[in-house]
């Protein structure tokens, strides 16, 4: 082999390691920004045919469905009465959208859980619901908890005990906010008294908004924790069980763990 045979042949294998290697960073930028959560779009475009979960019934590509987040390398979507589904990104137009996003987002943006779940929520010391644009738009996370309400259940006197001591400084310090989803409605005169008397002065869910906040929220609580952290465009920054905390479970046990998790 002639010395411009060497050279050509060292050089097409060159090439070639080089475009290998290339590919993985290029999927790797891709994926970092669809973990931008200011970015995410309200709807994403599914482009392949998908089968619903409760009819079976085929469901055409192309039509617009509701984002709720990226997580895990999936796209997560509410397709209505189809079910929630867990898509490539390449089968959705995720990535043209958020990179739309972000050349066009150039001023501050109501975040999308914000936009999405205000109206959801009610002050129990007021009996009167949050609307959109007021105290809760403030906030830059959120701190969701899936509990039992029960004057008896230790976990709940935690969850009381943190808001009455440590919600202030969630709030001042972290610019977060707690947000209540008590199994029990708390929708009577006589529950919310006993409701406020435990110590639950924070945004807790109206109750016949409870079941559908779970579900497109798919935070799924039972399985991975009822304690959420995220942001206010919908990612999840942590989730925990509270029985992980130890015996000794206390407001302020809790509030070392969002320490951890909001990262200051």
């Amino acid at each position: 082999m002639n010395t411009y045979a060497m050279i050509y042949y060292f050089f097409a294998f060159w090439l070639i390691c080089s475009q290998l290697l290339a590919a993985p960073a290029g999927q790797s930028e891709s994926d970092e920004l669809l973990t931008v959560s200011k970015y995410w779009p309200k709807q994403v475009a599914v482009q392949r045919e998908v089968l619903g979960q409760t009819h079976g019934n085929q469901v055409p590509p192309g039509r617009h469905w509701e984002f709720i987040r990226y997580e895990h390398g999936k796209c997560l979507v509410d397709m209505g009465h189809n079910g929630i589904f867990a898509f490539n990104p390449e089968d959705t137009d995720l990535l043209e959208r958020v990179r739309k996003n972000q050349r066009d987002r150039t001023f501050p943006y109501r975040g999308l859980f914000t936009f999405r779940y205000t109206k959801s929520f009610f002050n129990p010391e007021t009996n009167r619901g949050y609307q959109l644009g007021g105290d809760l738009e403030q906030y830059e996370y959120f701190i969701l908890f899936y509990f039992n309400y029960d004057a008896v259940d230790i976990p709940a006197s935690a969850i009381g005990d943190l808001v009455k001591n440590e919600k202030g400084k969630l709030n001042r310090n972290y610019n977060a906010e707690i947000l209540l989803v008590p199994d029990l409605s708390v929708s009577d005169q006589g529950n919310l008294e006993n409701y406020l008397a435990e110590g639950f002065v924070a945004p807790t869910v109206i109750p016949f908004m409870r079941d559908g906040l779970m579900h497109s929220l798919h935070h799924k609580p039972q399985e991975k924790g009822g304690v959420v952290v995220l942001d206010k465009f919908g990612q999840i920054k942590g989730q925990f069980f509270l029985k992980d905390l130890g015996q000794d479970l206390s407001g302020q046990n809790i509030f070392n763990a969002l320490k951890g998790i909001l990262g200051k």
